[in-house]
Formats: structure tokens, sequence, C-alpha cells
């Protein structure tokens, strides 16, 4: 009786228990995949607004580098992203006193991020599939 016990209940519920699993992990990392592109999109339309307002207060003059940017009194940002890989996307912020460019990609493409997210003067965020 042991062995039909096993046979009827215990392997339907293993497989049932893999299947489940099956389902949940690719589900996981998808929004994990999505979490991190929100994040990086988000980050590129902080660090813009930033450049942009720092202009604004110095007479449409863009920053030279991004310790313009965080150590203004008051700072535009709270931190570096220049060459960081923050939520598994590599930053690169490019500035110069008449305008910038920032592109940020996965640092694994379609691991950590499906996007790359990139920006330059007075742009919108463009995204396009990463390579």
């Amino acid at each position: 009786t042991l062995k039909a016990i096993f046979a009827y209940l215990i392997m339907p519920l293993f497989f049932i228990i893999i299947l489940l699993v099956a389902i949940v992990i690719p589900n996981l990392f998808m929004a994990r995949v999505a979490a991190n592109e929100a994040v990086a999109k988000a980050t590129v339309e902080t660090i813009s607004s930033a450049i942009e307002k720092y202009a604004v207060a110095n007479n449409g003059q863009y920053p030279a580098d991004e310790y313009d940017l965080k150590y203004a009194k008051p700072p535009y940002l709270d931190k570096i992203y220049n060459g960081k890989t923050i939520d598994g996307y590599v930053y690169s912020v490019h500035l110069n006193s008449s305008g910038y460019k920032i592109t940020v990609v996965p640092s694994k493409c379609n691991d950590t991020g499906n996007k790359d997210f990139t920006v330059e003067t007075k742009g919108t965020v463009l995204e396009s599939v990463c390579k």
C-alpha cells in the first residue's frame, strides 16, 4: 500500500510542484528585468533634469562634469553616475559646456535588462533594444 500511496499521491504532487516552479522562476526573472529598466529610465530622466536645471541657473552653461552637479550649492545630484553599474545598468555621462549625452546600457543584455536608454541635450529619452 505504501507504493500505491506514493504512486497516486506523492508523484502527482511532485510534478505539480515542478510545474509551479517552472512557471514562477521565469516570471520573477522578467519582473526583475522590468524593474531594472524602470530604474534606469527614471535615473536618466533625473540626471537630464538636473543638468538642465544647472544650465538654467548658470546662464545656459552646462556643467563640465558630474562633480559640478553633485557639489553645487544646493546639489543637483546626490551621487556620481558616470562609469557606475547600478541595478544591472552601466551609466555613461558625457558633459561639456554646450551640452550632454547620457547613455545607459544593461551590463548583460537580456539578463539584467533588454533596453538601452539615451538622451542628448534638451532631448527626450530614447529607448532601443539592447544588442
